[in-house]
């Protein structure tokens, strides 16, 4: 075995070392390859050509990573990943730059897609661009600055699109208690009671039960204002919901993305039947005016000891001597009024409208103007 390797490695004419080489340095004679170094080799080079069919063959059996917005950390900048959610807000086009970026809203967060040249003008060309209202599937290359991130799609066919008039054909209805985490930035509908209204900077939020369960629908006032009959989005409404579900603070939430998406149940029978004046609604004292009535149009009298307007309407308070109770007055009765004395402290009022709760707080909600009149000659 030694005497075998010794051949391999001189020079069969002038016996010096050779090493690896086939021909010999020093007298120029053609030395046999060494069957080693030929295995080696070879081996090796198989080994790589296997390696990267094995390789290509993983690229395309594992899917790119699913993420959420909120998870995106500056860690992940460069990372090839994958979001999934609706398009928000209208696409922006840049001629001058062959360039184009949209919005994704995938319930936890927003982020923004952006394309350049020839990427730009594939997805133009195919009519790969998505609209307002689309479902969109996108890989791209994470980049995360100052804690905001955007993607960059590299490759076109990375773009999938579902319109929004599929969707809404596909949407499925949902009792609240089957809205779950787990369907974070899904198209969802489901139907029930407002149990609860908050208001914040830039719209507000409708608290819904439908005796499952109860979730937050939230509304911004850009379609707030946009919606039929609105001012029948009241405690105690039936109301029809399509939006996405999304979270805010660990809670659940359906954010509609258009004012079609918010429908009142029996909202126009509403309209054309109700009378007038409502001569049935019962008084009480306000110290009679208890949780038990929420939901029911009572009416009582009373002194306005507070008045104080906000952004969507004014609050008057209005005592007698069993108690107290917040009188909610919306912008769309509030500016019906006429009779200015409705604003005065010390003023008689007599109030009617349905029964609230805020922040574990009475309120009376007048539906009309007409559902609060001073009392002339009277008094606390």
């Amino acid at each position: 075995m030694e005497m075998k390797r010794e051949e391999e490695v001189k020079c069969p004419s002038c016996n010096r070392f050779v090493g690896v080489h086939t021909t010999c340095p020093y007298c120029g004679a053609r030395i046999s390859k060494r069957m080693s170094v030929m295995l080696f080799k070879y081996g090796a080079l198989a080994v790589a050509f296997i390696g990267l069919i094995l390789l290509y063959l993983a690229a395309r059996v594992v899917e790119t990573k699913v993420i959420k917005v909120r998870d995106v950390i500056p860690s992940m900048s460069f990372a090839y990943v994958r979001v999934q959610g609706t398009v928000p807000f209208q696409p922006r086009i840049y001629p001058e730059t062959k360039s184009l970026s949209f919005t994704v809203d995938d319930g936890t967060g927003r982020i923004s897609i952006k394309a350049y040249g020839a990427v730009t003008e594939e997805l133009i060309r195919t009519e790969k661009l998505p609209k307002i209202g689309d479902w969109v599937d996108v890989a791209g290359q994470l980049q995360v600055k100052e804690e905001r991130a955007s993607m960059i799609i590299q490759r076109p066919k990375e773009v999938k699109v579902t319109s929004a008039e599929v969707l809404i054909a596909q949407v499925p209805t949902l009792k609240i208690a089957q809205i779950t985490r787990g369907k974070i930035g899904q198209l969802i509908k489901c139907e029930g009671k407002i149990i609860d209204i908050r208001t914040f900077t830039k719209g507000r939020s409708l608290k819904i039960s439908d005796g499952s369960g109860d979730i937050d629908v939230v509304i911004w006032d850009s379609i707030y204002e946009k919606i039929p009959n609105k001012e029948d989005l009241q405690y105690d409404a039936r109301i029809l919901v399509q939006g996405a579900i999304g979270e805010y603070r660990g809670k659940l939430q359906v954010q509609p993305r258009a004012p079609e998406e918010i429908k009142i149940a029996g909202a126009k029978e509403e309209v054309t039947v109700a009378p007038p004046v409502a001569v049935e609604v019962p008084t009480f004292s306000i110290g009679q005016i208890t949780k038990d009535r929420i939901g029911q149009t009572v009416g009582c009298q009373g002194t306005i000891t507070q008045y104080k307007p906000f952004s969507k309407g004014a609050m008057l308070v209005v005592s007698d001597e069993t108690g107290r109770i917040v009188v909610v007055l919306w912008d769309n009765v509030k500016n019906q009024i006429m009779d200015n004395r409705i604003f005065i402290i010390g003023n008689w009022v007599s109030v009617r409208g349905k029964v609230g709760i805020y922040r574990e707080q009475l309120q009376l909600v007048p539906r009309i103007a007409d559902d609060i009149k001073v009392m002339e000659g009277e008094g606390g």
